[in-house]
């Protein structure tokens, strides 16, 4: 299947009444038009937690994830977005790396958990074919909140991750680590299917990464992906096609060349960002060719 990742719609307005779903209404990279390239398999974003932060309207903001006034603000962002829910959206996330945000806020994690419970039973008796989950780290899943983030994961249809396989400072782990990493996902699922909401790794010699490496990451993803099967892993995105730039990097990492998280932010790309292929990117197209798909 070729596969996409896709943001979705967030409120614009202090009192949660307007929305904006250019993520998935643009008739150049929404989601029919993701469909009409030949995505087949699309993963849809409804972040209420993103990586460190709660993004809900102002008038919300500080209530409980489990107040009845979010939970039905997160069901008119669901009733927004579901129009836009073409068959070929397979899977849809209710947060984005969410343990990073819990590491801080543990108390908060039954909250949210009865919060997306909600939110996953209202759209499934609108869209039953979608498969709910909720994104976290691979370190969080496997290490640092273990248990959290099994509660989150207990009544989702999938499990869902990001994965680059970094150490302290972004520095990037040896590529073969893939296929242990692979079997540890498969371990924490329980047998359900395991969604890639992203997959990377930095190139940046700085990081201790190479092009050389970042091709073998691909091509590692590839072996280890053939022998566990497309029913434990049906998606995994790639991120990034094609490189920031580096004036993009220092905006988003307030850091410059050579500083730890914009060397890894700038160097996930498959593509430099003028276009031309890294070897990562030729690696990804002929392991793509091999498949006949």
């Amino acid at each position: 299947n070729v596969a996409s990742n896709a943001g979705g719609g967030v409120f614009l307005n202090s009192t949660g009444s307007t929305y904006d779903l250019t993520q998935v209404s643009n008739p150049y990279f929404g989601l029919n038009a993701l469909r009409d390239y030949g995505f087949t398999s699309i993963l849809v974003t409804l972040p209420i937690v993103a990586i460190t932060q709660r993004k809900m309207p102002a008038d919300i903001a500080a209530s409980n994830f489990n107040d009845a006034t979010v939970k039905a603000s997160y069901r008119a962002l669901i009733d927004q977005v579901v129009p836009y829910l073409n068959s070929n959206v397979k899977y849809v996330s209710l947060g984005n790396e969410v343990d990073s945000y819990f590491a801080t806020h543990a108390s908060e994690v039954s909250q949210f958990k009865e919060l997306i419970e909600d939110a996953r039973t209202y759209l499934k008796s609108i869209k039953p074919d979608i498969k709910v989950g909720v994104t976290t780290t691979f370190e969080g899943a496997s290490s640092t909140q273990v248990s959290a983030v099994a509660s989150l994961n207990q009544n989702m249809d999938v499990i869902m991750m990001t994965y680059y396989p970094i150490g302290s400072g972004f520095v990037a782990r040896d590529p073969s680590t893939v296929q242990a990493d692979m079997q540890s996902m498969v371990n924490l699922a329980g047998g359900k299917p395991i969604v890639m909401q992203e997959w990377g790794y930095p190139s940046s010699t700085v990081l201790s990464g190479s092009q050389q490496k970042q091709a073998d990451f691909v091509s590692n993803t590839f072996t280890s992906w053939k022998s566990f099967g497309s029913e434990k892993f049906p998606f995994i995105s790639f991120f990034k096609r094609r490189e920031w730039t580096s004036a993009y990097c220092a905006a988003i990492t307030s850091q410059t060349a050579g500083q730890s998280f914009y060397e890894f932010m700038c160097s996930l790309g498959l593509l430099n960002n003028d276009g031309s292929a890294k070897s990562a990117y030729q690696t990804l197209a002929s392991q793509i060719a091999a498949l006949g798909t």
